[in-house]
């Protein structure tokens, strides 16, 4: 939140720190946390589904070269 009140703009910044005020009092901030945390639960379920679907179990481990691609292994010593 503090991004969303923090602009160069003196008159905008007091506007959504007004703003701000305003929907915490109405609980709508903590409805928001609750909502990005349900989203962010059926996101992993979705990449847990697809990875078993090719064979692939979540808790298996990858390496993390295999991950991110070639490197210059000179760099890893």
């Amino acid at each position: 939140m503090t991004q969303y009140t923090s602009c160069a703009d003196p008159t905008e910044s007091a506007a959504r720190k007004e703003r701000l005020r305003q929907a915490e009092a109405q609980g709508q901030v903590e409805e928001s946390a609750v909502q990005m945390v349900k989203a962010s639960i059926v996101r992993e379920n979705a990449e847990a589904e697809s990875l078993a679907a090719v064979g692939v179990s979540s808790q298996e481990c990858i390496p993390t070269i295999s991950r991110l691609g070639l490197v210059n292994v000179e760099l890893m010593r």
